[in-house]
């Protein structure tokens, strides 16, 4: 891109205060991040409601194993590899819906499977829960969003962020990595079967479910930002304390540090 190598570029940390968009239980392990780093949560609040009104829940099968497919907002005009998913999907006791994106026109031009209910966009967030297993390309929206839902994954990652997201979801055992360049109806029929089959997928994401629920990533970005923009110093995570913040650990942490500020200020008095 152009960009010269400079040394925030080579190591991009600042030794004041660095937020990590997720949870340490849904990453793999990490073991060079110094005492200004916090894991706060996945932010998606925000996104809660979208479309929502007027989506058919309804049309949901309560006697179904029901299956989301998404290629996110970016690389989705992918017709072909939407189809080829939708063929191995194509089979007894399993109802599709689908996010088409930019491929919607294409896939509403052809015949589909009759199981299958096509959309141009999806409520993502209040769907997810209502859903058994998501069929995604990794990006970090879907695989958080999917991750917070307790729900496994099937990953089709086609670029960026998105294969590194697809083995870290094989990592945690929450779900399977489908490389797009051998994908096949047969290779999305035995993926999803093992999905469905092995109670493991769900009972990992489920846990991981639990862990996501206990963090509010918007609220703690804006309370340390805020504690940075008073203190007008480092914020450090204090000697053996969790490295994810929760709700209940956020409020000790600023208590702590609050208390630590106030205490060098008496003492400079």
């Amino acid at each position: 891109m152009g960009i010269e190598p400079t040394d925030e570029v080579r190591a991009p940390a600042s030794p004041w205060l660095n937020l990590v968009v997720s949870h340490e239980a849904i990453e793999a392990p990490r073991t060079n991040l110094g005492p200004s780093t916090f894991y706060i949560g996945p932010c998606f609040s925000t996104r809660r409601g979208t479309d929502q009104e007027g989506f058919p829940f309804d049309k949901l099968r309560a006697d179904a194993f029901k299956v989301y497919v998404s290629l996110g907002t970016v690389f989705n005009d992918k017709p072909e590899v939407f189809r080829t998913i939708l063929r191995g999907l194509d089979v007894p006791g399993v109802q599709v819906v689908v996010s088409g994106g930019a491929a919607y026109p294409a896939l509403a031009s052809g015949p589909l499977p009759s199981n299958v209910l096509l959309f141009r966009r999806v409520p993502q967030v209040e769907l997810l829960p209502k859903v058994d297993l998501v069929i995604g390309h990794g990006g970090n929206n879907t695989t958080n969003e999917t991750l917070a839902a307790g729900r496994p994954l099937l990953v089709v990652p086609v670029g960026g962020e998105q294969h590194d997201n697809a083995r870290r979801v094989e990592y945690l055992g929450a779900g399977l990595f489908l490389p797009m360049g051998s994908l096949s109806e047969d290779g999305v029929r035995r993926a999803v079967t093992r999905l469905r089959e092995e109670p493991g997928f769900r009972t990992r994401a489920e846990a991981l479910r639990q862990h996501l629920a206990d963090t509010e990533g918007t609220g703690t970005a804006s309370a340390l930002i805020a504690l940075l923009a008073r203190r007008r110093a480092p914020v450090r995570l204090p000697e053996g304390a969790p490295r994810t913040l929760t709700r209940e650990g956020l409020a000790s942490l600023l208590a702590s540090l609050e208390n630590t500020s106030a205490g060098a200020t008496s003492r400079s008095a």
